[in-house]
């Protein structure tokens, strides 16, 4: 069986790589450019509800671990164990 492989990416490089403005990208996840800006610029964090739309209008390419920092992610656990052969 093939897996599939999604290239995941920022919100920001999501929109440069698919030619999109905030304005377009506000209108697919039903909220305002500013909210959007902010997101992009990572002022501030999408809410569930957002996430949820982000992920569906780029398919998965965004996900909430991208709004993560770098660093938190390096430094942060995994939020649950992995076993030893577990895929």
């Amino acid at each position: 069986m093939q897996s599939l492989h999604i290239e995941r990416m920022k919100l920001a490089e999501y929109l440069a790589a698919h030619g999109m403005n905030d304005d377009d990208f506000a209108l697919r996840v039903g909220r305002d450019r500013t909210t959007v800006l902010r997101w992009r610029k990572g002022r501030t964090q999408p809410d569930w509800a957002g996430m949820q739309a982000i992920m569906a209008a780029t398919s998965g390419e965004v996900m909430p671990n991208d709004f993560i920092s770098d660093d938190f992610q390096s430094e942060a656990p995994p939020p649950f164990p992995i076993s030893a052969g577990a895929e």
